[in-house]
């Protein structure tokens, strides 16, 4: 998806704003499950479950599935997984929204701050 959002903006299919966005919370997520997996392992105070999936729901999705997967941080949890893909559903069906017609002038007028 990085990748994708990375490409998009290089050709000027996105905003450059957007792909920033995107790498910028994905790489503070992912932080932010590093951090909560360390303060697990020391038996500390965590960060909440509802903050992790608002990262994740406002673009750092990318992130926090890398954080699952090397960090291996609730990556067994059911219900959590189960709310995990539910945010990136939404990011998807946000990114595609804008990429179809209907987005089209939303992305000229957001393409005029990047």
């Amino acid at each position: 998806m990085l990748i994708i959002l990375v490409l998009g903006a290089w050709f000027n299919l996105l905003p450059k704003f957007i792909a920033i966005l995107y790498l910028v919370l994905s790489t503070v997520t992912f932080i932010i499950y590093w951090f909560d997996k360390r303060q697990a392992k020391k038996a500390e105070q965590r960060i909440s479950e509802r903050t992790l999936h608002i990262f994740a729901l406002i673009g750092g999705w990318p992130g926090a599935a890398l954080a699952q997967q090397l960090l291996r941080h609730k990556s067994h949890k059911r219900p959590f997984r189960i709310i995990f893909w539910f945010t990136l559903m939404a990011n998807l069906a946000l990114f595609i929204t804008l990429l179809s017609p209907a987005g089209k002038a939303l992305l000229i007028w957001l393409n005029q701050f990047s």
